[in-house]
């Protein structure tokens, strides 16, 4: 793909120099494929097609996007057998992708799916039926991929395949388009607990759950279903509140309440 488009990697910037703004951000774009691999580190052994198709997204939108804007920026007066000959090459490489896929070669997917695999903080088995489907999953994106640069070289921008749509929820009490607190803390949790304590890793736990069945009114649950974008100043004004009128000791005080009873008794 080098020769295709010229680079050899590209970049998103998240428009920040805050590494935990930016460990947010990334949560929210990628929110849908951190439940698969979640679902994989928890001992899913083969994927729905649902699922196939949420990689197959992935990598789709993740490649095609930077092009769209790489195109639309770069193309002026261009020449018609310019036009033809990239046009050519996406064809074909999209021709041998496919073909790939079909045939059960993955080669071609290999770096991809590992990097994918690196990201998460898995090992999975190549010989395994969920890297051969990740693996497909892969492949099938970049058929849609080249599909996509074939377009994008004979500059049809303005064709349905870029109307892209939302990414497929891995079940039906979330649509892929909010990321709750309690994801977003699983997540934090799960990519820092190789490095932290035992302990530090429960105080962690515990002030999150803690934020939790505050946004909650008192339900852990209820706390955890909240949206990050339905965090306002406000409620982080009233949190701080709240932890001011909190003895320190709290916890040895009223050993016998839970969280979500401490909450409501130093709330009154």
């Amino acid at each position: 793909m080098r020769p295709l488009f010229g680079r050899s990697e590209f970049t998103k910037s998240l428009r920040t120099s805050s590494i935990h703004l930016a460990r947010k951000l990334a949560v929210t774009m990628a929110t849908d494929l951190q439940r698969l691999f979640d679902e994989i580190s928890s001992g899913l052994d083969l994927l729905q097609p649902r699922q196939v198709e949420i990689v197959a997204t992935h990598v789709y939108r993740d490649k095609v996007t930077p092009l769209i804007k790489e195109a639309l920026e770069s193309y002026k007066d261009r020449q018609d057998s310019d036009v033809e000959w990239e046009a050519f090459h996406a064809r074909t490489f999209g021709q041998e992708i496919k073909s790939d896929w079909q045939s059960s070669r993955y080669e071609a997917a290999v770096p991809e799916v590992d990097r994918l695999i690196k990201l998460n903080g898995l090992i999975i088995e190549k010989h395994s039926a969920v890297y051969k489907q990740l693996c497909r999953a892969v492949l099938i994106g970049l058929e849609r991929v080249y599909q996509a640069a074939e377009k994008i070289a004979e500059g049809d921008f303005e064709d349905s395949v870029f109307n892209f749509e939302p990414q497929i929820a891995l079940n039906d009490e979330n649509d892929g388009s909010t990321v709750t607190l309690k994801i977003a803390a699983d997540k934090y949790l799960a990519e820092n607990q190789r490095d932290w304590t035992v302990k530090h890793y429960r105080s962690q736990k515990a002030k999150l759950e803690h934020f939790m069945a505050f946004m909650g009114e008192g339900c852990l649950e209820s706390g955890g279903g909240v949206g990050l974008e339905q965090v306002s100043s406000n409620d982080a004004r009233r949190y701080k509140e709240l932890l001011q009128d909190t003895p320190a000791n709290a916890s040895q005080k009223y050993p016998d309440l839970s969280i979500q009873e401490r909450l409501h008794h130093f709330q009154v």
